[in-house]
């Protein structure tokens, strides 16, 4: 009670209430700021939207400065080609009129060379024709001369050749009369009926020997053919036997995966998390150890399947499906954090599964609210409303990357064909749907629907380790009895199949060696047969007059050689004649030659011919030259009036500075086609800019006030929590200060009577104790040694209010209130029936007291109900009530 007293009288209280106001409205103004905060985002997005697009208006009014830019180019391009080829007229109108006067000097030279060689030239002509002349009559001797040697030489070779033919044809017929003479010597008889006997038997083998040929050649195409067909056979069972052991060897290995994994799930019955792969345990584990040592930044969190469960659970698949490998994957906060853990990762053997998926993504304490994007409709759910997953950071990173909300879950293709063909029906923010056998369907105006495939079970969503055996333990079964069949049945009879037919191929192979061994030999017996064919015996009588018929046409070859022979021996003389005649015609021509080439260099060196040629070819130039002079002039006014009229138009079309350009003008022009045409089709799909820039302008505005307006009221929050602390602070030692001076002014007004005593205040506990003690009692102060309140009751002579007579207590407690007093500032002061329970002595120190503590500018005012000796006071004033009457005893 005394506590609240002090602490409402110092207004403490109200200090504290007033602080207590204010932190109340600083925590309620930053829950309003943060809600304000939620929205700014979409603010932002908003802001983000308009900048495209104003970026986009100013891309094209960019484009349009562009071919603004370009229009001016081409026009300066076209200006400067013209320039270009006006100097490139008057520079080639100088070279020509350069080149003219050059021209016409030469010719002038020319024309006095040519005067001086004219002389000479006549002069040596003479000479040439002379002796032309007399080479002309030497060659013709010459030529007829050596006409005449060669027609002889001709002649001799021709009768040469003719007496080798003749003599090469005595010789043969001298041997052929000595054969024929050798023949009929011999003796004849008989021969020609031993020919046709030999003859017969030798056509009646061929014949056989052919026959067996032909039929041996039928039988070798038959059995080609069979092998052929057996070979075919053959390749067909190996290729089927190849698939066989392929099948084989997958089931081996998918029933050795099978038993691995089973015998893993039945060693780790206990944990769930075996479903997802027998390695999840032990990565968890070795992710826990990491993160106790500091490795992590923040923990990873997997796999994801884990935290996932689907309300439905005919539905599971589809969830399954569209999770996909993320399923077993693990999301961490940070890149630091993706390092630590694939390296985690490569120490663990992931058996047939590949290594698990890492998503990074910044961990957020709230799901990302959803509401407004996901898709709804009346009869039918979305993925997202039939997940319950059980981690902030999993269901995030679920809506991040996989979009669950947007999809829509139709039981059968029917009911999904209906409402995703037509765009009217489809249900808002859908953006794909699913159906209960996997088909996916993309809605109207891009609907397209894709078949599903896969399994119709979950494997991981709602799945128990026992559930995951019993699957393993059906699928090992159904894979043991595959691979008995396989090798009881398909690859024995496969394997017996290739056997035959290839003990069938090696029997045809052998049958078609020995036809073609017996082939060759009977092929080798026709060529025997062929070159054992006897001739046919000569006739006698025919021999004899083919003897007497040679024998007189080689007299008659004898006598033609003679002649032949005569003939060349004279043809020889007269060869012999012509050639020393030849030899000296020879020696004149060639000093007439001599003399000719003489004259000829003679003549050349003062070739005057030449140097006319050479005037007419400069004349010829000349006449060229002053033609092209006159269309270069023509050109030069064409081109000089073409850039006046460019100029003026530039002028008139006011295109500003020159641009000097390197650009062709082809170049300028396709670039300025391609860029209106582009900018044409831009300008009729997007709107006004004027618009686009007035709204990008304003939202950004709001978006920068609000954003303004929100770090102003944090700021000022802070500046207030920040305030408030410092205040309370300054409130605390006020607190101490006020219990100081109250403890010291009590212990001075107790001084009055010769009393000493101390007041205890705890703030935290809230509690004020007074204390007082007897006369003449040592004590130890607890304004300058503080002292507590246990010490003080084990003090010699303590008494505390209770202890206390009625007038000792009322003392103290005014002792108390004008302490108190001294702590507090206030124009007015009331103290009631102070000392009714006061003896007179008491009562005087206590008025004593109150007077000697009074301030000047305070009004005291002390109520009592006894009397006063007032003699003794000074400077106050006394105002007696009158005395109470009842009014029911007087009537």
């Amino acid at each position: 009670m005394l506590f609240k007293l002090f602490l409402k009288a110092t207004q403490l209280q109200q200090m504290k209430d007033d602080y207590a106001d204010l932190e109340r409205n600083i925590e309620s103004s930053l829950r309003t700021i943060e809600c304000r905060k939620e929205c700014l985002p979409d603010l932002e997005k908003e802001v983000e939207e308009q900048r495209i697009h104003y970026q986009f208006s100013l891309s094209l009014r960019e484009k349009g400065n562009r071919l603004k830019e370009l229009r001016h180019e081409l026009a300066w391009a076209k200006i400067i080609n013209l320039e270009q080829e006006k100097a490139k007229a008057e520079k080639d109108l100088e070279n020509h009129t350069k080149a003219r006067k050059e021209i016409q000097e030469k010719i002038e030279e020319l024309q006095k060379v040519l005067e001086q060689e004219t002389e000479v030239r006549e002069r040596n002509t003479k000479l040439l024709e002379e002796a032309t002349s007399h080479l002309t009559t030497v060659s013709k001797e010459v030529r007829e001369v050596d006409r005449k040697m060669r027609k002889i030489r001709n002649e001799l070779k021709e009768k040469q050749s003719q007496f080798n033919t003749t003599e090469k044809k005595v010789r043969t017929l001298a041997s052929e009369i000595s054969t024929l003479r050798s023949a009929i010597e011999k003796d004849n008889d008989g021969a020609k009926s031993r020919w046709a006997a030999v003859r017969a038997e030798w056509q009646r083998k061929m014949n056989i020997v052919e026959d067996e040929i032909k039929e041996l050649m039928e039988n070798l195409k038959t059995e080609n053919t069979h092998f052929d067909n057996l070979q075919h056979t053959l390749d067909l069972k190996k290729s089927e036997k190849t698939h066989l052991d392929l099948e084989e060897k997958a089931l081996s290995k998918q029933l050795n995966g099978l038993e691995r994994e089973l015998k893993g799930l039945q060693g780790q019955k206990g944990s769930h998390l075996t479903v997802y792969g027998q390695w999840v345990p032990q990565l968890l584990e070795k992710i826990l150890h990491a993160h106790s040592n500091g490795l992590f930044i923040k923990k990873p969190v997997g796999p994801m399947g884990a935290f996932i469960k689907v309300r439905d659970t005919k539905w599971a698949h589809v969830a399954e499906r569209v999770l996909g490998k993320r399923i077993t994957s693990f999301c961490v906060d940070n890149q630091k954090d993706e390092k630590v853990l694939r390296e985690l990762m490569k120490s663990i053997t992931f058996d047939q599964q590949s290594m698990p998926i890492v998503s990074v993504s910044k961990f957020r304490d709230k799901v990302l609210d959803v509401s407004r994007f996901e898709t709804s409709s009346s009869k039918y759910s979305s993925l997202w409303s039939i997940l319950d997953i059980s981690d902030t950071v999993v269901a995030n990173t679920v809506i991040d990357q996989m979009q669950v909300e947007s999809i829509l879950l139709i039981p059968t293709a029917q009911e999904a064909g209906r409402l995703l063909k037509d765009r009217s029906k489809v249900p808002r923010n859908c953006k794909c749907a699913y159906t209960l056998n996997l088909d996916q369907y993309y809605p109207d105006p891009n609907y397209r629907v894709y078949s599903g495939r896969g399994s119709h079970r979950a494997r991981f969503l709602q799945v128990s380790v026992e559930d995951k055996i019993k699957d393993i333990m059906k699928n090992k079964e159904e894979c043991k009895e595959r691979l008995m069949l396989l090798l009881a049945h398909e690859i024995k009879e496969s394997q017996v199949e290739i056997k035959s037919l290839q003990e069938k191929i090696g029997m045809s192979n052998k049958k078609t060696q020995a036809y073609k061994r017996k082939l060759e030999t009977l092929r080798m017996k026709v060529a025997d047969l062929q070159n054992e064919e006897a001739p046919a015996p000569p006739d006698i009588a025919q021999l004899e007059e083919d003897v007497r018929q040679q024998e007189i046409n080689m007299e008659n070859v004898k006598a033609k050689m003679e002649e032949i022979r005569k003939s060349s021996l004279e043809k020889k003389q007269e060869f012999s004649n012509f050639s020393g005649a030849l030899l000296e015609l020879r020696q004149k021509e060639k000093h007439a030659y001599k003399e000719v080439e003489k004259c000829k260099r003679a003549l050349e060196e003062a070739c005057a011919n030449a140097a006319i040629l050479e005037i007419q070819s400069c004349k010829k130039k000349d006449k060229d030259l002053k033609m092209k002079k006159k269309h270069l002039e023509k050109s030069l006014t064409s081109a000089t009036e073409t850039l006046e009229k460019a100029m003026k138009s530039a002028d008139a079309f006011n295109l500003g500075a020159r641009i000097e350009t390197k650009k062709s003008v082809k170049e300028l022009e396709r670039q300025y086609t391609s860029l209106q045409a582009r900018l044409d089709k831009e300008r009729a799909t997007s709107g006004d800019p004027i618009t686009i820039a007035e709204r990008y302008v304003a939202t950004k505005q709001r978006y920068k006030q609000v954003s303004e307006d929100l770090n102003k009221h944090i700021s000022l929050m802070k500046k207030l929590q920040e305030s408030l602390q410092m205040r309370e602070a300054n409130c605390m030692r006020l607190h101490k200060w006020l219990a100081v001076i109250v403890k010291y002014f009590f212990k001075e007004h107790l001084s009055v009577r010769k009393l000493d005593g101390s007041i205890s205040i705890n703030i935290q506990e809230q509690t004020l104790n007074i204390h007082v003690e007897k006369p003449n009692v040592c004590h130890t102060s607890p304004v300058k040694n503080q002292v507590t309140p246990k010490q003080l009751k084990k003090s010699k002579g303590h008494q505390d209010l209770v202890m206390m007579s009625g007038g000792e207590r009322s003392f103290a407690t005014v002792a108390f209130i004008i302490a108190l007093w001294h702590a507090i500032v206030s124009p007015v002061r009331i103290l009631d029936e102070f000392d009714v329970f006061m003896d007179v002595i008491a009562r005087n120190h206590a008025m004593k007291m109150m007077i000697s503590a009074a301030k000047q500018d305070t009004q005291y005012i002390f109520l009592t109900p006894l009397n006063l000796d007032t003699s003794k006071l000074r400077n106050c004033q006394f105002f007696r009530m009158p005395d109470h009457t009842d009014q029911s005893q007087d009537g």
